[in-house]
């Protein structure tokens, strides 16, 4: 899952979806700066409960030292090696889908495994 800004709700509904099958579930959350990651705490709490997800917050940059990894979600994604053979869901501003889209066909990832729906579609 890679999500941006506001367009974590919708993957948070779905991560509690899966809680009834659990499998191996990334989810990574992007914001221009650690503020625009507004409900961390609570994201990090569901990922705490469940053994099976992984949380990834990233932001365009650190400043202060927040633990946020810098980059893009979808280019850490794509590096950590969580895209290959996975289904991949996109949610947030319809530039960062669309981009984060083109950079997963880029990377290898078929077409026809990524699932999408701008924030406020």
């Amino acid at each position: 899952m890679i999500a941006g800004g506001t367009g974590v709700a919708p993957m948070k509904a779905l991560i509690e979806q899966i809680a009834a099958t659990p499998r191996p579930v990334s989810l990574y959350w992007g914001a221009r700066s650690p503020a625009g990651l507004y409900c961390l705490d609570q994201m990090q709490a569901l990922a705490a409960r469940f053994e099976w997800l992984e949380l990834v917050p990233c932001v365009d940059e650190d400043l202060f030292g927040s633990g946020a990894r810098v980059g893009s979600p979808a280019e850490l994604a794509v590096a950590h090696g969580r895209c290959t053979g996975a289904d991949v869901y996109l949610c947030g501003p319809s530039g960062m889908v669309e981009s984060s889209g083109k950079y997963l066909v880029g990377a290898g990832v078929r077409a026809d495994a990524i699932h999408f729906e701008p924030a406020g579609a």
